[in-house]
This record gives C-alpha cells, sequence and structure tokens, in this order.
C-alpha cells in the first residue's frame, strides 16, 4: 500500500503524452519511498548533483541528444551552477 502522500503524487501529477492529453504519474512509474545513503557529494571541490534517468524504448543517443536541447533552451541555471 502507498502511504497517502505518495499515493496524492501517484495520481495528481499527470504526465504529457506525446500523442496529447496526460496520465497520472502512478500509470508510468513506480512510486515508493526509498532509502538512500546519506551523503555529500563533490567534483573539484564543489557541491555536485547527478541525475539517474532510466531509458526504456529509446536510443541513449537519441536521449541524451534531446534532454541537451531541452535543457540548453528551456532550462536556466542560477549564476554560479553550470551543466557537464
Amino acid at each position: 500500500m502507498i502511504p497517502p502522500p505518495l499515493q496524492a503524487i501517484a495520481s495528481d501529477i499527470l504526465v504529457p503524452m506525446p500523442a496529447g492529453g496526460a496520465v497520472p504519474l502512478g500509470e508510468v512509474a513506480d512510486v515508493k519511498p526509498a532509502r538512500e545513503p546519506s551523503s555529500i557529494r563533490t567534483e573539484n571541490g564543489q557541491l555536485a548533483t547527478y541525475i539517474y534517468v532510466d531509458i526504456r524504448d529509446r536510443d541513449l543517443g537519441g536521449y541524451v541528444a534531446d534532454a541537451q536541447h531541452a535543457v540548453q533552451t528551456d532550462v536556466a541555471f542560477p549564476q554560479g551552477t553550470y551543466v557537464v
């Protein structure tokens, strides 16, 4: 059973579909609590954040190209941050 706060995330967050319309996040992803190790990541002495993406039914190169384009055109980073 999903705890109520996670159930709300699974049912209330809508994911747009390529052909139009949207479905609840819980229809396309497993929404569940997970424990991760506590740590502070650094790279070259600076705090670092990593984003992991599980890609299914898609070629990696095409995904990376689309993601790079989306970041370049749609994301504004605060001063002092950058993408590698």
